[in-house]
């Protein structure tokens, strides 16, 4: 009984759809167009495999042959019209995941907003097969040639948890690397600036390199000990300043006094100064004053002469015949 309702079921749908004249997405019917491709090698890819347009299903591969040449194969695809694939396009055979099914991907190469379209019957010309895992194997590499099946297992499924959904994220990742690479291009001459800057700060600082660090540790030194004696330091500024304070307070106290002695030693230097003709008369017979007092002293005593004028008495004056001191009676 259930398998006639399900028999049922499906033959209802396959009427209706015949008689709306609709389709499945990607199931090869409605107003679809058509357009053959050539790629040297499709690998395992089958037909009815899917066509893809932004990660949406479009349309799907109708037939796969050789062109004329015998040298590489043929694609006729079918795709919705309603999809809007633009004329300018690259088909692209790639892999849903590293083991699963082949497909095509129709990637536009226009930016216009409203690009021509692609036509019925038209040729792609721009092809290309992505690389894929069976590929990277097959090459011979030498990081897969000592790695097992279960090793190689166990790396796509660690991928798989690692890169899993995060395509966007590493889409943006690589778009701000290549941000990041676009400006040190730009600021490539000021970046080989600092760099020599760098080098020469580098040269003239590196041959005196152990006379600083060496100055670096004794400063090192002289600060710890300076910090152990800090407290004998500020005592001794502290009595220092208690010492200015004495020393202005005395001052300040004999001021008058020591004006007073200023000004009397100025005195004393003005009458020098007055007095300096005299003072070198002074100085200059004193030599002869003392050579004519030891010329008059022998031994112990010293001679003295004397001459007295008795005034009035004959032969006491000046003069011989001089009886007084006077001229006159």
């Amino acid at each position: 009984m259930m398998t006639m309702t399900c028999r049922a079921s499906v033959a209802v749908l396959g009427l209706l759809l015949a008689l709306t004249g609709c389709s499945l997405p990607g199931s090869g019917g409605g107003d679809r167009l058509h357009a053959t491709t050539t790629f040297e090698d499709v690998a395992d890819l089958a037909p009815g495999a899917p066509v893809f347009m932004a990660d949406v299903r479009i349309g799907n591969v109708t037939a796969i042959g050789l062109d004329d040449t015998g040298t590489q194969a043929t694609l006729e695809l079918a795709v919705d019209r309603s999809a809007g694939v633009p004329a300018d396009v690259e088909a692209r055979i790639r892999r849903t995941s590293p083991l699963g099914e082949k497909f095509v991907e129709l990637r536009p190469l226009t930016e216009l907003a409203d690009p021509p379209l692609l036509e019925d019957g038209a040729v792609i010309e721009r092809t290309q097969v992505v690389a894929d895992l069976e590929d990277v194997v097959a090459s011979g590499t030498d990081v897969f040639a000592a790695l097992g099946a279960s090793e190689i297992a166990t790396l796509l499924d660690e991928g798989a948890r690692g890169f899993g959904g995060q395509g966007h994220n590493i889409r943006d990742l690589l778009d701000n690397f290549g941000t990041i690479v676009g400006g040190f291009a730009d600021n490539t001459d000021d970046i080989t600036t600092l760099i020599e800057s760098i080098d020469e700060l580098a040269s003239a600082t590196g041959p005196s390199a152990q006379s600083h660090a060496r100055a670096l540790s004794e400063l090192a030194t002289t600060t710890r000990i300076l910090d152990v004696q800090s407290t004998q330091l500020l005592d001794l500024v502290d009595s220092l300043s208690a010492l200015s304070r004495e020393g202005g307070s005395i001052l300040r106290e004999h001021f008058e006094r020591i004006s007073r002695q200023i000004r009397g030693l100025r005195s004393v230097t003005r009458g020098v100064r007055t007095g300096e003709a005299g003072l070198d008369a002074i100085l200059e017979f004193t030599q002869q004053h003392n050579t004519a007092l030891v010329l008059g002293t022998e031994g112990q005593f010293s001679n003295v002469l004397n001459d007295f004028i008795f005034c009035g008495v004959p032969g006491g004056g000046e003069g011989p015949g001089v009886n007084d001191c006077r001229d006159g009676p």
